[in-house]
């Protein structure tokens, strides 16, 4: 184990001696193990299934689908499995302009059933609450932003 750059014989990764065994790690270190002390990850799974019937075969067009979700500071993407009946000729992976995952089959046959089984597992690490200065006119629910803010948000707030 190489702590600050020695390991624990006193010499650096080089083999040189060390003038102070005992140096003390920076102080990020500290408030980073006490936050994954603190931080424990959750792990959880999500199951998703969606099935259509059609009372004859029929042909399937592209589908557009979003299973996967990003990973984050505090969200990391264990296992991610999919399971897709009738099995596509084609499976694609691309992501959105909002950089979503997004997957794209595209079939060849025809067929009287089409199911989408989605699985994830994640591991979630819960951030301690920030302590955002929250202006007075937000404090309370619903608030109108200011005239400078709304002209910053008015392409966030006009999505589809």
């Amino acid at each position: 184990m190489i702590h600050n750059g020695f390991q624990p014989s006193g010499r650096d990764s080089r083999g040189k001696v060390a003038e102070q065994v005992n140096q003390r790690p920076p102080a990020c270190w500290s408030s980073l193990k006490r936050w994954l002390q603190v931080n424990e990850p959750q792990r959880f799974t999500v199951r998703h299934t969606s099935v259509y019937w059609y009372s004859e075969p029929v042909d399937f067009g592209e589908h557009r689908m979003m299973f996967r979700p990003r990973s984050g500071h505090d969200l990391r993407l264990v296992i991610m499995q999919l399971k897709i009946t009738p099995e596509p000729a084609r499976l694609r992976w691309l992501h959105d302009i909002f950089d979503n995952s997004v997957v794209v089959p595209t079939f060849d046959s025809q067929a009287t059933e089409l199911a989408f089984e989605s699985e994830v597992t994640l591991e979630h690490f819960e951030a301690p609450h920030s302590d955002y200065a929250l202006e007075r006119y937000a404090t309370t629910f619903p608030f109108a932003y200011t005239n400078e803010e709304a002209s910053d948000l008015v392409n966030a707030r006009n999505r589809p």
